[in-house]
Parts: C-alpha cells; sequence; structure tokens
C-alpha cells in the first residue's frame, strides 16, 4: 500500500511549531499583584509572566496600565 495515503501529514500551517506561534501572538497570561504600604498610600504592582518571566515592579497602577498597553500592541 502507499505509505502516504496510510500516515496523511497535515498542512505545515497546522504544525505544532505553528499553532504555538500563534497561541503567543494571540494570548498573554500576567499574574498582577497589587500592595499599598498604609491605607492613604498609593497602590502599587508587580506582574509576572506566566511563561517563566521576572517580575516587574511598578510605582503606580497607571504605569501598570500603560505597562500592559504596550505589551499587548507589540506583537
Amino acid at each position: 500500500m502507499n505509505n502516504a495515503i496510510e500516515n496523511p501529514q497535515p498542512p505545515a500551517y497546522l504544525s505544532a511549531a505553528y499553532a504555538e506561534r500563534a497561541y503567543r501572538r494571540n494570548y498573554r497570561t500576567v499574574m498582577v499583584r497589587f500592595w499599598r504600604e498604609n491605607e492613604t498610600a498609593p497602590w502599587r504592582a508587580t506582574t509576572i509572566d506566566c511563561n517563566g518571566g521576572a517580575p516587574t515592579h511598578y510605582a503606580s497602577v497607571s504605569e501598570l496600565f500603560a505597562s500592559l498597553w504596550t505589551m499587548l500592541n507589540s506583537a
């Protein structure tokens, strides 16, 4: 029998590597921790990229939001 018919291969664009690249372009997982030193202090934040990134610290929530916006728009 013809081996190509018995074991058909998916097109290259359906490969696992292609799927992984598409997934990373269209999906982000970030853990965010908010804290403040007391009730009158400003909120601060730390993010950790769940794909193994190092923690990033932010002095304000607006700084965090600006960074997240940049991350989402630079793919």
